[in-house]
């Protein structure tokens, strides 16, 4: 089961079944998609390139390969002023942009007992927790190749992702870790990512932009996805109303669990609610 903690001013997710996709530059790690552009890889591939077009062509007898120094200072010349106006953080920056103005990430969790996420996200126990049936076609639309989506484990770790701009399989790099690559400190959210193309082809404009200029885009959720929510043990009699009526109206069949903390634990124990 996937988990998606919420803040009780999202009642709308359960009364509306639409949920955001978000841009990469609106989730709250400023490393979102970051990466480092291998220069030495470029320059080594500048090198190879020159000596197939200059080198190669020119007569034996020719200074340049009779001489390795001159040759040396001549790609030396050629090749230093491009590297000179390579900018790697710019082309890491373009990268971002370019990846982020175009795929929607869904962020979900593996646990629904993260006590740090309870306080983080679900605005300090008062929110509540989707639970969704983690086979759901929902999670495995199909892509732009023809093929299926899969839900994508965050990778952790200590170091950005290196991105060599001239190998053919960056591309593929790139959706593989770019996307699901974040640092360490945030392994404790055991999550996972599903990821939609070209929003504005297959998702709801709402025509509101977010606090850094990017448009909000919903998707509809079937019903059928949801298989539990859960109340955060701080949750107001108020938000628990608005989503019970919206799981009657919508006639949903899922079950609902009332949060309180454990006594003995540090933890977050939970009671199932009987739906009338």
């Amino acid at each position: 089961m996937f988990f998606k903690y919420l803040p009780p001013e999202r009642t709308d997710c359960i009364t509306n079944l639409a949920i955001r996709f978000t841009p990469f530059t609106s989730l709250n790690d400023p490393y979102e998609f970051s990466s480092i552009i291998d220069i030495q890889e470029l320059k080594e591939d500048l090198c190879r390139r020159f000596d197939d077009k200059f080198l190669t062509p020119l007569p034996t007898d020719h200074p340049a390969k009779s001489n390795p120094s001159e040759y040396e200072r001549l790609r030396s010349e050629a090749i230093e002023p491009i590297l000179e106006n390579f900018d790697p953080s710019i082309a890491s920056e373009t990268v971002r942009e370019l990846l982020s103005d175009n795929y929607g990430v869904l962020s979900l969790s593996r646990t629904n007992l993260n006590l740090l996420m309870w306080a983080h996200y679900a605005k300090d126990y008062t929110g509540y927790i989707i639970g969704f049936e983690d086979n759901h076609d929902f999670f495995y639309a199909s892509s732009q190749a023809g093929g299926k989506t899969s839900p994508m484990s965050v990778i952790y770790s200590e170091l950005i992702p290196t991105l060599n701009p001239k190998n053919p399989s960056t591309t593929t790099y790139a959706h593989k870790n770019l996307m699901n690559n974040k640092p360490l400190d945030w392994a404790y959210e055991q999550e996972i990512r599903i990821v939609r193309a070209r929003m504005e082809d297959h998702l709801i404009n709402t025509g509101v932009t977010d606090t850094f200029g990017n448009r909000v885009f919903l998707s509809p959720i079937p019903k059928d996805a949801i298989q539990k929510i859960y109340f955060g043990p701080r949750a107001t009699e108020e938000t628990k109303s608005r989503i019970l009526k919206a799981i009657a109206k919508n006639d949903m069949q899922c079950k609902v669990y009332q949060g309180s903390l454990s006594s003995t634990e540090y933890k977050i124990e939970f009671s199932e609610i009987p739906l009338v």
